[in-house]
C-alpha cells in the first residue's frame, strides 16, 4: 500500500486536511473545534479524553454516553 499524500490526508483530531493526528498544529484539544461532533468516532475519541482526565483527577465516574 503506498502512502497517501498530505493533501489527500485529513486530520482526526481537528477535521482538517493536509496533516496526521499526530502533527496536529491545533494541539491536543483540536477534536473539541470539529464541526463534526456528533459523529461516533468523534464521540469515541471525546470519551478517550474525558476519561483520561477523570483518571488525572481521580473521578470515577465520568464520560460521555453513546
Amino acid at each position: 500500500m503506498l502512502p497517501k499524500k498530505l493533501e489527500d490526508v485529513t486530520c482526526y483530531k481537528c477535521g482538517t486536511k493536509g496533516h496526521y493526528a499526530n502533527r496536529c498544529p491545533k494541539g491536543h484539544l483540536a477534536f473539541l473545534s470539529q464541526s463534526k461532533s456528533n459523529t461516533p468516532r468523534a464521540t469515541r475519541q471525546l470519551n478517550y479524553y474525558i476519561n483520561a482526565i477523570c483518571v488525572l483527577f481521580g473521578i470515577e465516574t465520568c464520560g460521555l454516553k453513546g
